[in-house]
């Protein structure tokens, strides 16, 4: 089973009304929302209330404070240092990134102009609302293994430009509705196209059920639903490969490490003979459905290939805990894992003391070991 976050905005979507629906599937968020904010360097804080949309309970997000517009480079430079200073993932803080650039692109394409007017997503309450959304995913493990999934997006007749743009630009399915709303800004587009991945047909056991409320009473509930829940034989991992004939093993190595420093959980060389009789190898990386496209860039910018193959993979995982361990030879990080017994001393800790104390390898691996109860300490490590 896979931890799976579903979107469904088939009635439209909004930077508050996404907020609203994931607040209900964190406990506590209120207070974890404004800690962040208040990190961040908003000036805003947030409240819930609930409404009735067409006999549908939702959260209805309220935020107070005063007004302030940014230009578009204010508002670049407040998202990435508000990201940072609110402690979040690095897979969050590249979410906002991401989110402001998706609306940063789809504005110039409207426009037709490098020097874009953000109007009122100039507002401080862009930056509220991308920052509030990614500290949510961030504490539902969106960029830790979660997958994020959304259904077609519902867009009104009066929706606007930029917000189509976002979806055409991103391929990402959207149903259009009966209603002279827009049903759909730019802000709900972008959010819920860095965030999630298109899916028309969902099946999974939910846990938790959340609905947030946008602003108008319509016809059709004005609501986005969010729910928390596992899917079976889901991919929580994305394999990323590709054949190479024609790279130095130096330059390979070099790939490979840039790899895991673009977020890359693993990486590998594997020998092969590939076409015409050439020997060669592929080059594999396992990442985050979050780190998927800076991994694939890498991938695409350090080597040779003109291709590379994208494999949704399950990872399945012993719950494991690091902890430091005194030894006769200093601290060590030790990774320990519940229910099957395992431990191991991280490798650059062992190799520091060695360096350190001067000794072999091999005889500072096998003492550490010794110390901590390793279960690997009978095996050779080289």
């Amino acid at each position: 089973m896979v931890k799976a976050i579903l979107v469904d905005a088939g009635s439209g979507a909004s930077g508050d009304m996404l907020i609203s629906a994931l607040s209900g599937l964190v406990d506590g968020s209120e207070k974890l929302l404004n800690a962040k904010l208040r990190a961040a360097g908003v000036g805003k804080r947030v409240g819930f209330g609930f409404v009735e949309r067409g006999h549908v309970r939702a959260r209805l997000m309220k935020a107070v404070g005063k007004p302030v517009r940014y230009s578009a480079a204010e508002m670049q430079k407040r998202i990435a240092a508000g990201a940072k200073a609110a402690g979040l993932s690095k897979g969050a803080q590249e979410f906002c990134a991401k989110a402001f650039g998706i609306i940063l692109a789809a504005e110039k394409a409207v426009h037709g102009t490098r020097d874009v007017h953000l109007h009122e997503l100039a507002e401080e309450d862009t930056i509220m609302d991308i920052i509030g959304t990614a500290a949510l995913l961030d504490e539902l493990g969106a960029f830790s293994g979660a997958q994020v999934l959304a259904l077609p997006v519902g867009v009104g007749s009066g929706a606007g430009p930029a917000a189509m743009e976002i979806l055409r630009k991103a391929r990402f399915p959207f149903v259009i509705r009966e209603s002279s709303h827009e049903l759909c800004t730019p802000t709900g587009a972008a959010l819920i196209v860095a965030a999630a991945r298109p899916a028309e047909d969902v099946q999974m056991v939910a846990e938790k059920v959340a609905y947030g409320a946008g602003k108008a009473e319509l016809e059709k509930p004005n609501v986005l639903r969010a729910a928390l829940g596992e899917r079976e034989g889901g991919a929580n991992f994305i394999m990323l490969e590709a054949n190479i004939d024609d790279m130095s093993g130096e330059a390979l190595q070099y790939a490979a490490e840039r790899l895991m420093e673009e977020g890359a959980k693993d990486s590998c060389i594997i020998p092969i003979i590939a076409k015409k009789g050439r020997p060669g190898v592929i080059l594999q990386a396992l990442c985050n459905v979050a780190d998927r496209q800076r991994v694939l860039d890498a991938m695409l910018r350090e080597t040779t290939t003109w291709g590379v193959r994208e494999i949704p993979v399950q990872k399945h995982m012993l719950e494991r805990k690091i902890v430091i361990v005194k030894t006769s030879l200093g601290a060590v990080h030790v990774k320990c894992s519940a229910g099957i017994e395992k431990c191991k001393p991280e490798f650059d800790d062992v190799r520091a003391i060695a360096r350190r104390k001067r000794m072999p390898l091999i005889e500072a691996y096998e003492r550490i070991s010794a110390e901590c109860g390793c279960w690997r300490k009978k095996q050779k490590i080289i």
